[in-house]
């Protein structure tokens, strides 16, 4: 099964972000699908390609760069670098107080698939141009993305 999820996974990064093949999201993802972004989650086929559609409008010339890809099924995880110069103010996108200039952004992002669809998909991104971007602090928890899962460290604040 673990080629299943790769294989989802570089086709939503390669064809949908890559390539621009929007078509192939109810493909790809499940219709009941969650995406977990920063500024709040979206469901369903429409509200996901609405989003994908809106990101890359404000980044025309995005370039992204996968750097790691494990596979533990039902989940993927990617480490990847994203950038991009806004077609747009970015003011309010992941925090930022100001129009960016050309951005670079690392992130992780996790998905879950079942069924031979991904299904879930979270992204925590890390801006690399501090000047332009408040800092944001978000607790997760490995339950969140395996249900019933028991946390193997617990740090206390």
């Amino acid at each position: 099964m673990k080629n299943v999820e790769r294989l989802l996974v570089s086709r939503f990064l390669q064809d949908i972000l890559g390539r621009r093949q929007l078509d192939l999201v109810p493909q790809l993802f499940s219709p009941d699908v969650v995406d977990h972004r920063l500024g709040g989650a979206v469901s369903g086929i429409a509200a996901l390609t609405l989003a994908i559609e809106r990101f890359l409008s404000t980044f025309p010339d995005l370039r992204i760069t996968l750097h790691g890809l494990a596979v533990e099924s039902p989940v993927a995880m990617a480490w990847l670098t994203w950038e991009g110069t806004p077609e747009r103010s970015c003011v309010g996108f992941m925090g930022w107080t100001r129009r960016a200039p050309r951005v670079t952004v690392g992130s992780v992002v996790v998905f879950r698939a079942a069924a031979g669809r991904l299904t879930e998909r979270w992204e925590f991104v890390q801006p690399t141009l501090p000047q332009i971007a408040r800092p944001r602090l978000r607790l997760v928890t490995w339950s969140q993305f395996v249900p019933g899962a028991q946390p193997l460290l617990r740090i206390r604040w």
